[in-house]
């Protein structure tokens, strides 16, 4: 029999604490046993947590979807063991959309630079800058392309946070923590990525389409969260959401202009 101290040991091998039973009292980790050691231990074990996140997250998902402000109620009334949490969401969710836009829109400088009069501002701005470092076109939009996609995670991180800020502005009065404000920003922006990845793809078939997954969809979708997260009426909804949406539309231009004047400034 092989010597193994962390099957010997009446003490959890995690945080230290002396076993009562089966289970540490503290942390809440297993006793460790000789079966544990086994090979079959292991796959059911990996099939254990496979399921579990697959159930967890197909229910999230679902939720996110199709239940604008379900998911923020739940944690908030203290149900959330059955759901991803809320930054895991987001981040998993940030991960897949930027690989799926990257996918779509390798380019991003081709994409502002061309049709040539579909944002003029941006592109007087870019190719002065390009002219005063003397740099080929080619040359200039692969540099320009390897710092603006990493800008892209920070930004809309700095965007959720101001947002979360000003969501704690408007609901002042109602002594809501700040850290539920957050998991509603988080859900509502985990949904703005899904939104993003739609319309990028929607651009590829139609180029007047997208505009909906961009603006009209979120502005819908906010409305619907804020009723079931803040229970207002109607009318108090409405105009909450109108004035947070603004906040939204200009958040998403100014993270736009900052990472395109960001990129210029260390190209």
């Amino acid at each position: 029999m092989i010597n193994d101290p962390t099957i010997q040991s009446s003490n959890c091998t995690n945080c230290g604490a002396e076993f009562i039973g089966d289970y540490c009292y503290k942390c809440g980790q297993k006793k460790i046993e000789l079966k544990d050691k086994s090979v079959k231990a292991f796959v059911v074990h990996f099939a254990e947590e496979f399921f579990t996140f697959d159930s967890k997250f197909f229910r999230t998902v679902k939720f996110l979807l199709f239940k604008p402000g379900y998911l923020t109620h739940e944690y908030i009334s203290g149900r959330f063991v059955r759901y991803v949490t809320p930054l895991k969401l987001y981040l998993f969710t940030s991960i897949i959309v930027f690989f799926i836009i990257l996918k779509f829109e390798p380019d991003t400088y081709k994409e502002i630079m061309e049709p040539a009069d579909s944002d003029e501002f941006l592109q007087e701005i870019i190719t002065d800058q390009r002219e005063t470092l003397g740099m080929e076109e080619a040359e200039f939009g692969e540099k320009f392309n390897s710092i603006i996609n990493g800008l892209f995670t920070p930004g809309i991180f700095i965007m959720m946070l101001v947002f979360s800020v000003c969501l704690k502005l408007m609901y002042i009065n109602k002594h809501i923590f700040y850290v539920e404000h957050l998991v509603f920003t988080l859900h509502f922006f985990s949904m703005v990525l899904i939104f993003f990845t739609l319309q990028t793809i929607i651009r590829e078939i139609n180029e007047g389409a997208d505009i909906i997954f961009l603006f009209l969809v979120p502005f819908v979708y906010l409305i619907l969260s804020v009723k079931r997260v803040y229970h207002t009426k109607w009318i108090y909804s409405l105009i909450s959401s109108v004035i947070m949406f603004f906040i939204y539309v200009f958040l998403l231009y100014v993270w736009v202009l900052g990472t395109v004047f960001y990129t210029l400034i260390n190209i």
